[in-house]
């Protein structure tokens, strides 16, 4: 079954040029000790590290994906960066940028829908609520499955289609999801902080009257 084909901005080089000894088909997110500043995608060996993602509140962009270039000939090498993400401060349109190609922007299908769309190198795609991702034949690419522990955020389960995408395909999945997990993030904690000085604003109030 073959990926959905609509003219891509990329090149037929840029589609299916591979820096992976093989695209797998599971990736594992991690986080870097009780902080979401510095995350890990890990091949299913759970050593190889296949990305390096940044993520930064005060600074743009907003994420930063990078993939290491260091090898055993190059143990220093410094990693590639790859793609990025930025936020919008008045909307939750999410601005990708891979390579030194143009943004796209990832959005909402409406203005009370929660499914997201963006223009891949395969042609529309769309994250649901549910963290799965379909092309516009509605056909599965992507799961993310959320993990409950400190230093693992979940893992990204790909179909076959995403192989025959690429390389850049694969960069796009990763850094779309990163982006909505980190945009649902940093709203959850910003509606706690809110919660959290409503209570305190209303103990005082109770106090002083």
């Amino acid at each position: 079954m073959a990926v959905l084909k609509k003219k891509s901005p990329y090149t037929p080089q840029q589609q299916q040029q591979t820096y992976f000894p093989a695209i797998p088909g599971t990736l594992d997110l991690y986080k870097t000790g009780f902080t979401h500043g510095t995350l890990h995608i890990l091949d299913t060996d759970k050593q190889t590290r296949l990305y390096e993602i940044k993520t930064h509140s005060w600074t743009s962009p907003d994420i930063s994906l990078y993939r290491p270039a260091a090898t055993a000939a190059a143990p220093n090498a410094n990693p590639t960066l790859c793609g990025s993400a930025k936020f919008h401060t008045w909307s939750r349109t999410i601005d990708l940028q891979i390579g030194g190609n143009r943004p796209i922007p990832l959005q909402a299908t409406g203005v009370f829908s929660s499914t997201r769309t963006f223009e891949s190198c395969v042609g529309e795609l769309k994250w649901k609520k549910d963290m799965r991702l379909f092309n516009a034949r509605e056909e599965l690419l992507a799961t993310f499955i959320s993990v409950t522990a400190v230093s693992k955020w979940g893992r990204f389960e790909m179909t076959p289609l995403v192989a025959e995408g690429g390389q850049r395909l694969v960069d796009e999945v990763v850094l779309s999801g990163v982006a909505l997990l980190e945009q649902d993030r940093r709203e959850e904690k910003a509606s706690a902080a809110g919660e959290v000085g409503s209570a305190a604003g209303g103990a005082v109030a109770a106090a002083v009257g």
